[in-house]
């Protein structure tokens, strides 16, 4: 043991059991692989107590499952309930306390303005399984907002000087009444909260632009108002990949977002088992990841040939995914999809996807789920310093918070590469 609650493992990786508690494999088994590794897990926030809601110091802390995860300029973690209507912050000084919820499942209240543990986020209006979460400034602090996007509606949530400094919140845009329409075209404007949004997300820019997304569209917001800055007339447009014409598409599916990508100056685009990219100012759509299966199912790739796991990201399949992940890396060579209760890390640089194996490296490895990689968990979280891993939630009622180092995400991948058959 090596302080409260942490655990070295040196042999060679995780797997979580259905307890969620730490396995190492034996030192046998990493001789046979020739895979010695050093990775440290930690238990990082919550207790293994599903549905049990209690604020306090991290590790004490009670929690359901986390889906959302987001940082602020000064380290605080906050993350939102896949099933509950609460979004907490993992302050940096280790404690945990609720901002929306009020610290218990609150039906709350279908207000447009009030007291954050007010704020009507429950499932049945979309839920945290849809929650999308941006942060400006340090909101903790009282200098900075907090952004949530779910259901039909973006909300903004503050310490109030007004109120005495206490949580509120406030929409913003989108609206569920009678009258409210999509802005359908790349240069609209139209009052914000006269907006119609299908499944938001929302994401602030470095020079602090909110941008709004849909499934199909992005929307820049600004004193009010909503402005289309992509929509499908721009990148819904015949290509040739591979040896398939394919008119990529956004998909209206739980995940089914677009992101900007502040680096490269592109958006990513998720599709139907697919994710395509676009870049603006050449008005050029290219394909990046996956296959785009249709409503029948995985089929051949888009070369012709049918992939099964890794190699070249033309064929590279995924089970409920791919999705964007919560960062988008800096550096834009690096790319870490994910996907619905997703065990495995993979991994897309130069054109094909990789997996992290148990000894810390990446690999190309046929199959959905193969024998040999770090499982983290059911859902998991990569940071931009590419250094560190968050496992979000664990199998069945494993609802804590893992901290996963001592990884290299930017290393180089290592043995044969995977063709297809």
């Amino acid at each position: 043991m090596k302080g409260r609650g942490k655990v070295i493992v040196t042999v060679l990786a995780v797997s979580f059991l259905i307890t969620g508690t730490p396995q190492v494999l034996m030192a046998g088994e990493a001789q046979e692989h020739g895979w010695p590794v050093s990775v440290e897990v930690a238990p990082f926030a919550f207790v293994q107590a599903y549905g049990f809601y209690l604020d306090g110091p991290r590790l004490e802390a009670g929690w359901s499952r986390s889906l959302s995860f987001t940082l602020d300029g000064a380290g605080n973690i906050y993350t939102g309930d896949m099933y509950g209507e609460n979004l907490r912050a993992i302050r940096t000084d280790g404690r945990v306390i609720t901002i929306t919820g009020d610290n218990y499942f609150n039906h709350g209240l279908n207000a447009d303005e009030g007291p954050a543990a007010q704020l009507n986020i429950s499932s049945g209006r979309g839920g945290y399984s849809s929650l999308s979460t941006a942060i400006r400034g340090v909101p903790l602090e009282g200098a900075g907002e907090i952004y949530l996007a779910f259901a039909r509606g973006v909300f903004k949530v503050w310490k109030n000087p007004k109120q005495n400094g206490r949580w509120w919140f406030e929409r913003i845009a989108g609206s569920t009444r009678r009258g409210a329409r999509t802005i359908a075209k790349t240069g609209e404007s139209r009052d914000a909260l006269k907006a119609e949004l299908s499944g938001p997300r929302v994401q602030v820019l470095s020079d602090e632009t909110l941008l709004v997304s849909t499934y199909a569209h992005v929307y820049h917001y600004e004193a009010g108002k909503l402005t289309c800055v992509l929509s499908p007339d721009d990148y819904s447009k015949e290509i040739t990949v591979g040896v398939t014409k394919v008119k990529p598409t956004g998909w209206a599916g739980i995940g089914g977002v677009i992101r900007y990508h502040e680096p490269s100056e592109s958006y990513f685009i998720v599709g139907y088992g697919v994710i395509w990219r676009y870049w603006p100012k050449t008005k050029r759509v290219e394909h990046f990841l996956g296959v785009d299966q249709g409503r029948e199912g995985a089929g051949p790739g888009l070369d012709g040939k049918k992939y099964t796991g890794d190699g070249p990201t033309i064929g590279a399949q995924w089970h409920c995914g791919p999705r964007l992940p919560r960062f988008l890396a800096t550096k834009p060579e690096f790319f870490f999809p994910t996907a619905a209760d997703h065990l495995e890390v993979r991994r897309v640089t130069s054109g094909r996807q990789s997996t992290l194996c148990i000894d810390g490296r990446w690999r190309e490895l046929p199959g959905m789920h193969p024998r040999d990689v770090l499982k983290i968990g059911k859902g998991w979280t990569v940071l931009e310093d590419g250094k560190t891993i968050y496992r979000t939630y664990g199998r069945f009622l494993d609802t804590r918070i893992m901290r996963i180092i001592g990884l290299d995400l930017t290393s180089p991948t290592v043995g044969p590469k995977l063709e297809g058959e």
